[in-house]
């Protein structure tokens, strides 16, 4: 069993970033490519793309924190045991909210996935409500929004963004988000343990073909989104939950470590699906590995949010890091 969802009522990072990057440089509607965000040995990446850029900037200490959350997940040395970091990502340029919705165009963004999608979403309503505030807006603590959605925000253009909860692929699910929102963006992995690899695989294969059929409608789009990085204590150096040891801090972890050890399969078998499929995904996992500073740690536990327990899949909220 994986904490990933425990925390049901969690909303803070990260990464609006790989989210804000993706529509910055990419039109959704745009014919399928895979956006990558870190050099690989298959593809280069773009010159005017460097995801391995976090710069410090003392002013982010000055931060505050999206009313939207609870103060239990804001990035304060009140909760953390570590100190988070007071860095700015510059791989990117500077989210432009004004262009996000000029993007979209009245169209229904929905977030699939587990409570680190579910982070993702209010982390970017957070962000857009710099330029608009929406209509209508479920609180990300309130289960559910819809039959359907347990957050929604609607804005006077039509536009609306939303997520749907899936620890694990459930095609009826999918199926129900397809018939309603135009842009998908999808993310299950986190409760797959490394036993159920091959389980993994086969429900990612599914989803790639119905995301493959989703893409042929005119308008539509599906976009994977990479598993993130975990930074628990470990005896082999990968960070993952499920080689876990005795800690009361999250831990560095070294990138080539991260590969060798095999903590990055999730990754492994969402960008095969992607080519397979030719499907567009965002590869955001080099992007955190070197953010073990920011992770919710040992939040007290509440009606709302945390467990008591060591967290170090959650990422705290500050713009900075999503």
């Amino acid at each position: 069993h994986h904490t990933c969802d425990r925390y049901t009522c969690l909303i803070g990072t990260l990464t609006t970033a790989y989210i804000f990057a993706f529509l910055h440089y990419y039109n959704p509607f745009d014919e399928p490519r895979s956006l990558r965000l870190v050099p690989t040995q298959q593809a280069p990446v773009p010159d005017h793309l460097n995801y391995s850029q976090w710069i410090e900037d003392p002013e982010l200490q000055h931060e505050t924190c999206c009313h939207y959350f609870d103060a239990l997940l804001c990035c304060t040395n009140e909760y953390n045991g570590t100190e988070p970091k007071a860095l700015r990502f510059v791989g990117a340029a500077p989210f432009d909210a004004a262009q996000f919705f000029a993007t979209l165009g009245g169209r229904h963004i929905a977030m699939i996935g587990d409570s680190i999608m579910r982070q993702t979403t209010s982390a970017l309503v957070c962000a857009l409500e710099k330029v608009k505030t929406p209509l209508t807006v479920g609180k990300p603590t309130s289960f559910k929004a819809s039959k359907l959605y347990d957050f929604a925000a609607t804005y006077e253009d039509g536009t609306k963004i939303s997520r749907a909860s899936m620890t694990r692929f459930d095609f009826k699910l999918l199926h129900s988000v397809m018939h309603d929102a135009d842009i998908l963006m999808l993310n299950i992995g986190a409760w797959y343990n490394p036993p159920q690899r091959q389980q993994y695989g086969r429900d990612m294969s599914a989803l790639g073909d119905a995301l493959r059929s989703f893409n042929r409608r005119p308008g539509k789009r599906g976009i994977l989104v990479d598993t993130v990085p975990q930074h628990f204590p470990t005896q082999r150096g990968s960070g993952a939950f499920s080689d876990r040891i005795d800690g009361k801090r999250c831990v560095p972890v070294d990138p080539g470590d991260y590969s060798h050890t095999g903590a990055d399969w999730h990754t492994q078998v969402v960008r095969r699906v992607s080519h397979e499929n030719g499907l567009q995904v965002v590869e955001v996992l080099d992007i955190f590995v070197p953010r073990w500073d920011a992770h919710l740690e040992s939040r007290p536990k509440t009606a709302t949010s945390g467990s008591g327990n060591l967290d170090c899949t959650h990422y705290c909220h500050r713009d900075s890091v999503w």
